[in-house]
Order: structure tokens, then C-alpha cells, then sequence
């Protein structure tokens, strides 16, 4: 993992949420909680926000985007993926930042389905061109 723990110990107690600090608490006691997700890279962009925005009075988010291949169901390592990225969201849920997780596929069929803009279509059909392939 190679998160140094210990120069985070003030901002988890400082800026986190018990929720969050709970996430921490459980990496350190098990650094190889997450093996498919980088969950202390996660933590440390809560604090980052939390740092930052703290003081604003408006919807936060942390959104964590992931590609998958085409065939993901084929292959196991993107079912503990989505597990670990599962385990997360009803860990960190009803904090103030609120932790969305969704893939390249899964955003841009929202993006599809709400987005008015005129060039969505051609913009969707190029990004799929490139990063929507099997493994």
C-alpha cells in the first residue's frame, strides 16, 4: 500500500467524519483490506476536501470513476473490484461528502440518458471507440 499512516493522523482526527475515520482505522489495522481498490487514496482525497471545501455550504462529492473491459464479467478480479468499491460506499455512507462510484460505462450511459448537449452522442461514440474493448 505504502500510505505512511502516521502523517495522517491529524487530518483524520481533525477533518474526518467517524464514518471515514473508520475506514482509516481499518487500513491501518489491515493494509491489505482493499486489494482491488486503492481505498487510502480515496481517504486521503476526502481529507484533501474535506480541507478544502469544509467551510462551503454546498452538495460535496467524491466520485470514483473505473474502467472496466468490455467482458469485466468474465474475469474475477473485476467482481472483488466491485465488491471492495460496494464495501466502501455503505462504509463511508451519510457523510457530508457523499462517495458516488460508478465505471467509464456506467457514467456514460447516465450521460446519455440526462446530458442535453448537442455533441453527446458523437462525444460517447468516440470515448467507446477508444476505451470499450474486451481483455
Amino acid at each position: 500500500m505504502g500510505v505512511h499512516w502516521f502523517f495522517y493522523q491529524g487530518a483524520i482526527d481533525s477533518l474526518a467524519e467517524p464514518m471515514w475515520a473508520g475506514v482509516y482505522i481499518e487500513l491501518k489495522a489491515n493494509p491489505r483490506l482493499f486489494k482491488f481498490l486503492d481505498a487510502a487514496q480515496l481517504v486521503k482525497h476526502y481529507l484533501g476536501m474535506r480541507n478544502t471545501l469544509g467551510s462551503i455550504n454546498a452538495e460535496q462529492a467524491l466520485l470514483y470513476v473505473y474502467w472496466e473491459p468490455a467482458n469485466a464479467e468474465e474475469h474475477e478480479e473485476f467482481y472483488r473490484h466491485r465488491d471492495e468499491v460496494q464495501y466502501l460506499s455503505e462504509a463511508v455512507s451519510g457523510g457530508q461528502i457523499r462517495f458516488f462510484a460508478r465505471s467509464y460505462q456506467q457514467l456514460w450511459d447516465e450521460w446519455r440518458d440526462t446530458s442535453s448537449w448537442a455533441g453527446m452522442k458523437a462525444h460517447l461514440s468516440n470515448l467507446e471507440q477508444r476505451y470499450s474493448f474486451s481483455i
